[in-house]
């Protein structure tokens, strides 16, 4: 930055504030990326951010259609199991992450009768 800042007596000029504010910005900028660590990490960062944006976007595109199809069906419910050639779902996987939640929910259930002094069964 080449210019003092005016006295705080002065009118404030907006145009002369926002060409501090950029000359600020760029040296800022400059400090920055002749810092070889600090650039790989802005560099690695912009990636992720560009990665997680992208998988929002596709998430986003995927509920669009999703929705579209659904809006067809008279009661509104998602099809209970996937679609016949759906490589991604496999059975046995599935199977497992369900007793895996089926032990968690009963691990909380079980922790919060301890906490409550109840002797819920639930079942």
């Amino acid at each position: 930055m080449t210019e003092n800042p005016a006295p705080p007596d002065q009118p404030l000029d907006l145009q002369d504030l926002a060409r501090r504010y950029l000359d600020l910005w760029q040296d800022h900028l400059k400090a920055v990326t002749e810092d070889a660590e600090t650039s790989a990490t802005l560099a690695q960062t912009m990636t992720l951010m560009s990665s997680g944006a992208q998988a929002f976007a596709d998430a986003a595109t995927k509920a669009a259609h999703n929705d579209q199809a659904t809006d067809d069906e008279a009661d509104g419910t998602a099809p209970a199991a996937a679609a016949p050639g759906d490589a991604d779902v496999r059975p046995d996987e599935l199977a497992g992450r369900i007793a895996a939640l089926e032990k968690r929910v009963a691990e909380l259930e079980s922790e919060l009768g301890k906490r409550s002094g109840g002797s819920d069964s639930g079942d």
